[in-house]
This record gives structure tokens, sequence and C-alpha cells, in this order.
């Protein structure tokens, strides 16, 4: 299901997929858990895991085209 941006909206298994990921220690798949979650704005969630902002939105943009490619096989 697209959103006004056109991005496609996470299906449930998706998002099962990336907590599995996470869980096994995959940080590209908490990355994209972590900015998707709730309220928090990036330079919350940066400043929890210890890095810059910019750092975090470049290791989402990399998790979220891995996990792309990833689930299309």
């Amino acid at each position: 299901m697209p959103t006004s941006g056109g991005a496609r909206v996470a299906k449930e298994s998706d998002t099962e997929e990336l907590a599995r990921r996470a869980a096994a220690g995959d940080s590209a798949a908490l990355d994209v858990l972590l900015a998707a979650i709730g309220p928090r704005v990036l330079e919350e969630i940066a400043g929890q895991l210890g890095i810059p902002v910019g750092t975090l939105k470049s290791r989402i943009h990399h998790a979220r085209r891995h996990v792309r490619e990833s689930l299309q096989g």
C-alpha cells in the first residue's frame, strides 16, 4: 500500500523480519526500527546511539535499501 510520498508501507511480515534481524545483531535493521518507532526524532535516536545525526540518516538510507533488496529476493 503506497503512501502519499510513493513509498510502500511496511507489511507486518516486513516488520517481523526487521525485528528478527535486529535481535540477531543486525545494526542496519535496528537503525530502521529505531527510526520507525513512535514519535522519536532522529536527533534523539542519534544521541542514544552516540553518533552524529548525519551518520544515522546515512545508516537508515543504506539499511532501507538493503532490506528492500533482500525482501525482493
